[in-house]
């Protein structure tokens, strides 16, 4: 499964429920480079050449259901995603 979020487009997608942690991924996680926070608390990670290589979203499920939406901030931009947006990714309706 892939996902698009805003114009990164990640080709895998894995989300535990057990700790609400949602990680999409290009490629393989050993050619990260670096890694830094997002305003969210979420984790971005890049690859050699500063491309976003990855993304470790905190708690998707509970900040839908608490805030309606879930915000996303990249480098280049910021993205709001919905619920309904989520629903394949997250297994069920958050």
């Amino acid at each position: 499964m892939s996902i698009t979020i805003g114009s990164h487009t990640f080709r895998t997608v894995e989300y535990g429920d057990k700790y609400d942690l949602l990680n999409v991924r290009n490629g393989d996680p050993e050619s990260d480079a670096d890694s830094d926070a997002t305003p969210g608390g979420d984790a971005i990670n890049f690859s050699g050449d500063w491309q976003v290589a990855s993304l470790e979203i905190l708690s998707p499920r509970y900040r839908l259901q608490h805030d309606g939406e879930l915000v996303l901030t990249f480098p280049d931009e910021r993205v709001v995603l919905r619920a309904d947006q989520l629903v394949e990714v997250l297994g069920v309706a958050a």
